[in-house]
C-alpha cells in the first residue's frame, strides 16, 4: 500500500497501492477491494473499475465517506488514462473526474491530493504539469501552472483566512499561493 484516508467517525477507510484502491468499513480490521468483483470467477472486471494499477494517494474530503478521490497514474496503456478519479458509492465505481495535459496533449501523472479542512468540496490535486483544484467535490477543475519549469508531485493546502488560502506545492521547485491556487510564486 501506498496511502491511507480515513474517513470523518474513523470506521471507514480506503487505502491504495499498486493494487487500486482497497476498503475497510469496520476501523482496520479487515479490506476489502470493491470493485475488483467480477461477476462471474476469471469474467471481465465490473463496470466502472478503477482499471489503472497504481494509486499514489486517496482523500475522504467530507462527511459522506462514500465520497473518495483516488490518484491514479501509471497506465501502461497506449492511451493513459492517469488522472484523478472520484468514486460517490464508497469506491465500488469510479469515474475519471479530471487528468492533466501538457501543450502536446500528453497525459501526466498524478501524484498527490490534499483536501481544505474548512470546505470539504474543496479538493486540491498536483500533477505532472500543474495544480489543480475543484471547488464543487470533482464536477469541475480550475488548473494552474506554476512559474518555471519543473514538474509537480505534492500539494498542501490551508484554511481560509481573512489575508487568504494559502497553497504549498513541490516537484523540481517549492512553490506557494497566497489566493487559493490563482497565482503561483517561487
Amino acid at each position: 500500500m501506498l496511502c491511507v484516508a480515513i474517513a470523518q467517525g474513523g470506521q471507514r477507510a480506503y487505502a491504495g497501492g499498486h493494487s487500486g484502491v482497497w476498503r475497510s468499513d469496520d476501523g482496520g480490521g479487515t479490506w476489502w477491494h470493491p470493485e475488483w468483483l467480477p461477476s462471474t470467477l476469471g469474467g471481465p472486471t465490473a463496470p466502472g473499475a478503477l482499471l489503472l494499477p497504481n494509486v499514489y494517494d486517496v482523500v475522504v474530503p467530507s462527511e459522506n465517506s462514500d465520497v473518495v478521490f483516488a490518484a491514479a497514474s501509471d497506465d501502461v496503456r497506449n492511451a493513459p488514462t492517469d488522472g484523478v478519479y472520484r468514486s460517490t458509492d464508497g469506491a465500488v465505481t469510479w469515474a475519471l473526474s479530471h487528468n492533466f495535459k501538457n501543450s502536446a496533449g500528453e497525459i501526466g501523472l498524478v501524484g498527490c491530493l490534499a483536501t481544505a479542512a474548512d470546505d470539504p468540496r474543496l479538493v486540491y490535486a498536483a500533477g505532472t504539469y500543474a495544480i489543480a483544484w475543484t471547488t464543487d467535490g470533482g464536477s469541475t477543475w480550475t488548473e494552474a501552472v506554476p512559474p518555471g519549469s519543473g514538474n509537480v508531485y505534492h500539494v498542501a493546502v490551508g484554511t481560509q483566512r481573512a489575508s487568504g488560502r494559502r497553497v504549498y506545492a513541490c516537484g523540481n521547485r517549492f512553490w506557494y499561493s497566497s489566493d487559493g491556487g490563482l497565482t503561483w510564486d517561487i
